[in-house]
Order: structure tokens, then sequence, then C-alpha cells
């Protein structure tokens, strides 16, 4: 018993210091306020500028009218962006780093669609209203 009591009372040279501790807590809860949607002062997220919009669609398993029906735009918008031709922007950037980081998140039949309400136009132009 007497070496084990030695034992607690000898600090480990891999344990972690108290402020590394207190700081990944803080980082945690942090953490869990932005997935609340709550302001985290000094809290970055990179989006980046360029996506390979086939490998994200590719990946999710989808085909390419399908992710397009999917994410609420055409599949010509879809093709422009593969070739270059335009560029996602705002929410479009931000959905597609989403989708890039968990594929499994475009099978989901939620908020990602449009709603029943609307069509997306052929010409590549904004949802038009069925109700019109």
């Amino acid at each position: 018993m007497a070496s084990a009591a030695a034992a607690l009372e000898t600090p480990r040279r891999d344990a972690m210091k108290a402020e590394d501790f207190d700081g990944l807590m803080r980082s945690l809860a942090e953490a869990r306020a932005y997935a609340r949607g709550e302001k985290t002062d000094g809290l970055k997220v990179h989006v980046p500028r360029t996506f390979d919009v086939s490998a994200i669609w590719r990946s999710a398993g989808l085909s390419q009218t399908q992710f397009a029906r999917r994410i609420g735009v055409s599949p010509a918008t879809l093709r422009n962006w593969e070739q270059g031709r335009r560029a996602p922007e705002g929410p479009a950037r931000v959905l597609l780093a989403m989708l890039a980081a968990t594929p499994a998140l475009s099978k989901r039949r939620s908020a990602t669609r449009p709603d029943a309400g609307t069509r997306v136009s052929r010409s590549g132009g904004r949802p038009k209203s069925r109700l019109a």
C-alpha cells in the first residue's frame, strides 16, 4: 500500500497542467455555444474560396441533377460552378463547405430543399412561385 500512496503523490510527467485543462474546457464551452447559435467572441469560421463541386455531389452518392435540386439550385448553375464560369457566393458557399465536410447532410430531406411552393427555373434563374 505504501507504493500506491507514493504513486498518487508523485506527479506524472505526462499529466495535463491545470491551465491547459481549463483552456480546453473554455474551448468546449465556446463550441457548444456556437453550435446552439449563440454569439462567440473571437471565433473564426473558414469557408474555402473554391470547391470541387463535382467531388461534393459524387461523395454524396447523388447524380448531378439530384444534388442540384437537393440544394435548391438548377443543374445549369451547378455545371457553371463546376466549370468555373461562375462561383458560388454567400450562403451557397457556406452550404457547399458544410456538405464537403459532411456528405451525408445532402442525403437528408430537410431545409436544403426548396419548399413545396417553389420550383427551380430551367434557365438557371431564381426559384419561381407556383402560386403566382
